[in-house]
């Protein structure tokens, strides 16, 4: 049987209703204790024991002193964690990320901080110009803050090791930034250096 409203119905006998009656405190303990400690288990009744989220059509609406925490279909069509700000405010999905073959990705934090990481050679020995990568499943930085650089490989036999400095250029816009490659003890760029880059932004 499902569960029954607004019982026991007007001028009916209990002993009529119990059968309905005892049906829904079935269904009541039977949604109760899904995902949940069950009842009389003691300190642990009620607790949570996992969630399950139903993905949602769009996104629910918050009021002014609320954040809401659900599921929906991210950029890439399957289910992902959301947080959406209060009144109604921006919504960040932070369990989405994107890996491009080995060496490229990006992912967002819960506070819509973006990471984008990469590889990238620089071309002649001034500074170096690095485009993000661009699609439609790749967020653009509205601000870029920092890109930190580890070299990727040297010259063999070279015992003045290259270095690299990022050169987060303001007047560039989020979407890239310059980096320049250079010996660590000596004037002069050894050819081939190559980096691995993190991008921090927003």
């Amino acid at each position: 049987m499902a569960y029954t409203n607004n019982i026991p119905f007007a001028a009916q006998r209990f002993k009529d209703s119990q059968p309905l009656i005892q049906n829904n405190f079935l269904d009541i303990q039977n949604a109760f204790s899904l995902n949940h400690v069950d009842f009389n288990l003691g300190v642990e009744t009620g607790k949570h024991k996992f969630l399950q989220m139903p993905a949602q059509g769009a996104a629910p609406a918050t009021n002014a002193t609320e954040m809401g925490l659900y599921t929906k279909n991210g950029i890439f069509g399957t289910p992902e964690m959301f947080i959406r700000r209060q009144g109604s405010g921006l919504e960040i999905s932070f369990t989405e990320k994107e890996t491009n073959g080995v060496n490229n990705g990006w992912t967002r934090l819960p506070s819509g901080i973006i990471l984008k990481w990469g590889f990238a050679a620089p071309v002649g020995t001034g500074p170096s110009t690095i485009v993000f990568p661009i699609s439609g499943t790749i967020p653009v930085f509205n601000n870029l803050y920092n890109v930190q650089l580890t070299i990727a490989n040297t010259q063999p036999g070279n015992a003045d090791n290259d270095f690299a400095v990022s050169l987060v250029n303001t007047t560039l816009a989020p979407t890239q930034f310059q980096f320049v490659t250079t010996k660590r003890t000596t004037v002069g760029h050894v050819a081939g250096a190559q980096v691995y880059y993190l991008a921090i932004g927003d």
